[in-house]
């Protein structure tokens, strides 16, 4: 079972009870869920859901002070420590390698990660945390992000027929358009004629009706 807190503005932060649990954490995240880790320790994977508004560069700072407050606790080592540095990233950015143990990642792009210096305990926020705690099944997760998935997949989808029915309608503009100018254009022609024939002399005008 997954564990779930509740911190700051409601948001919403999940965790791996053990490194096959954040195995599974890795393989059903969300692609903008933000990971934290205590660097260079191991440590509980810990998993912010953002929300639509949100993006990695805005997150504010009292969720971040919360994340990193789960994150040093839930490591070993980390929580006798008195300062550890937290990193953290998209979880899209998470990269599995061949013979990596479980729970064990890599970065696509190690430039999209940020760090969080000397963070030390915060006991207010832990226990603030703490009261929250609730579990759900990881099946829960998974499910999540195939109906996100599917919701990209129709969200494409309807983006690809909006374009197809914009350039079909761009098509028919410029079609009519065209047609448009050759019926002037034909209509000019014989206007031109017309006046041609009303610019002949008297004398031609008396031939031609004689």
């Amino acid at each position: 079972m997954v564990r779930v807190f509740t911190i700051s503005r409601g948001y919403t932060v999940y965790m791996g009870k053990d490194k096959f649990e954040n195995e599974l954490l890795i393989k059903y995240a969300l692609p903008e869920d933000i990971w934290f880790h205590v660097e260079n320790l191991s440590s509980a994977h810990v998993y912010l859901r953002l929300k639509p508004e949100d993006n990695f560069k805005n997150i504010a700072l009292d969720l971040l002070k919360d994340c990193v407050q789960l994150v040093k606790y839930n490591s070993i080592k980390g929580s006798k420590q008195q300062k550890v540095s937290i990193i953290y990233t998209p979880a899209s950015n998470l990269l599995k390698k061949k013979g990596m143990q479980a729970g064990e990642v890599a970065y696509k792009n190690y430039n999209l990660q940020k760090r969080i210096k000397n963070v030390q305990k915060d006991s207010e926020i832990l226990r603030r945390i703490k009261k929250t705690e609730t579990e759900m099944s990881v099946d829960v997760l998974k499910k999540e992000k195939e109906s996100k998935a599917q919701e990209i997949k129709t969200e494409a989808k309807l983006k690809e027929l909006k374009a197809q029915k914009e350039k079909e309608e761009e098509e028919k503009r410029k079609n009519e358009e065209k047609e448009k100018k050759e019926k002037y254009e034909k209509e000019m022609e014989k206007y031109k004629v017309s006046n041609q024939e009303m610019d002949m002399t008297f004398e031609e005008f008396e031939d031609d009706f004689m």
